[in-house]
């Protein structure tokens, strides 16, 4: 890529302490799984599954654990045209 071409998608680093849990692109989307705003104030989804596409905000892909409970989405990982992860719930822990 150049200089040009390259632009911020979401700052992770905005408050003390944040971070995604994995990051994989697609395409021209990236994926990762977190707080939709990068921040610690995990919000009403809590910390899920979400996508970029440069022109906006993060979007929800799914709400794994409903409301403001937290799937703790990592290791993406592309496949074909799929993105695979693996996600916690409280009745079936890690898949």
């Amino acid at each position: 890529g150049t200089t040009g071409g390259t632009q911020k998608v979401v700052d992770f680093m905005n408050s003390n302490y944040s971070f995604p849990y994995s990051v994989v692109a697609q395409g021209t989307k990236v994926f990762y799984g977190g707080p939709r705003n990068g921040t610690t104030n995990y919000g009403s989804e809590g910390v899920e599954l979400y996508v970029i596409d440069g022109t906006g905000p993060a979007q929800l892909v799914v709400d794994i654990v409903p409301g403001s409970g937290s799937s703790f989405p990592t290791d993406l990982t592309v496949l074909g045209s799929k993105v695979v992860f693996r996600a916690t719930t409280p009745a079936l822990g890690w898949e």
